[in-house]
């Protein structure tokens, strides 16, 4: 599956900070740790403004909507989400980002083997990740803020792997995104450098 696993290295110093961050949250309710994240799980998120981004704690994945639909999207189009009148609107009001060390991209090169890729910034920074959030409720009926991934068409890096990629952020143009003041001129544009390294080889018709 496209862009539903990445990773935060402890050992990192910004991604160290926002994971300190993260856990002086009061009723943050339980412990994040580093690590891969993958959908489902309660995971560090940038929001706000310029002026005051905050680290927030977020379920990835927002509900869906419409009649009969209670499942969750982890990651939309880029092409798709300005269509979408809940889409857009999270997008508009609440963009977010969620910062890593690296995300996972899969490819099929056998019947039954699938190799797993990591992808980092070609200078070794922080990849973060561009989204949105919105406000839905957990199993409980809590509010919780849930977050979704976007993604673009692959860059010439990421394109014999897979066709898309996340929008990419470099750590200078956080605030542009949270701001929402560039958020057309970051959907549409080719996705910065990644490098990717063979990570393993999975077997088995799991991974797309």
């Amino acid at each position: 599956m496209m862009c539903e696993r990445y990773y935060m290295d402890g050992s990192m110093p910004e991604i160290h900070s926002i994971l300190e961050r993260i856990q002086n949250i009061t009723g943050c309710g339980r412990t994040i740790r580093p690590g891969d994240k993958e959908p489902r799980q309660i995971v560090p998120a940038l929001a706000g403004r310029a002026e005051d981004i905050r680290c927030i704690p977020a379920l990835w994945g927002i509900q869906e909507h419409g009649p009969g639909r209670n499942g969750l999207i982890y990651n939309v189009w880029t092409e798709h989400v300005l269509h979408d009148k809940m889409l857009r609107r999270a997008l508009i009001e609440h963009p977010a980002v969620l910062p890593a060390t690296s995300f996972y991209e899969w490819k099929r090169v056998r019947r039954n083997i699938v190799e797993q890729y990591r992808c980092y910034d070609e200078e070794k920074s922080p990849v973060y990740l561009a989204g949105f959030y919105r406000t839905g409720q957990d199993a409980s009926g809590n509010d919780i803020k849930m977050a979704a991934l976007l993604t673009v068409i692959a860059n010439k890096d990421m394109l014999p792997y897979q066709y898309r990629m996340p929008l990419l952020l470099k750590q200078n143009e956080v605030a542009a995104w949270l701001n929402g003041s560039y958020t057309e001129y970051f959907l549409n544009r080719v996705p910065p450098r990644v490098e990717i390294k063979l990570a393993a080889q999975e077997i088995g018709e799991n991974r797309q």
